[in-house]
Order: C-alpha cells, then structure tokens, then sequence
C-alpha cells in the first residue's frame, strides 16, 4: 500500500507504508503543502528507516517545533536503534 497524508484541523494524518519508495513523495507533498503543527501516525501499517527520516525532515522544517503521535511500535525501535528516539520524543 502507497502512503497518503490528509492535513486537517493543523494534523497531518499519515496512512500506509512509509518506505524509501513512498516518502519522497509524503516530503515533497507535506514541505510545500498546507500548514501543520502536528503529525498523527495511527495509519502507518508499516514503516522502515525511511519513515523515522521523514520525521526527522519534518522536525527540521519546523524548527523543531512538531509533535509527532500515536508512532507506532516498528517506527519507535528504528528510532531507538538509530538514537534518534528523543528527537521524535519515542
């Protein structure tokens, strides 16, 4: 399954499978799309290191200043094996 991201009342809403294949698309559509302060993961079925990059990416465009939620169990150990854990506040 392709990943989507729907923006609604300042939430990204992320569904599908964030892999390499998926999330360039998600970056380009979520850097130049409507204004968001936060990023809501309860869709994500599946997600590798490329989805915690996203975030990272994400975070960065937002001078840091965007919660992430509901990151889902796969997303949080890449994030711990990678150090990054704290960042995406896991």
């Amino acid at each position: 399954m392709n990943a989507t991201a729907t923006i609604s009342n300042n939430v990204a809403k992320l569904s599908g499978t964030l892999d390499h294949a998926s999330v360039a698309h998600l970056l380009d559509e979520l850097i130049d799309g409507e204004e968001y302060s936060a990023v809501c993961l309860q869709g994500v079925e599946h997600s590798n290191s490329a989805g915690v990059a996203l975030l990272l990416e994400l975070i960065e465009a937002h001078d840091g200043e965007l919660k992430i939620t509901d990151i889902p169990p796969q997303m949080q150990r890449v994030a711990e094996l990678s150090g990054v854990a704290e960042l995406l506040n896991c």
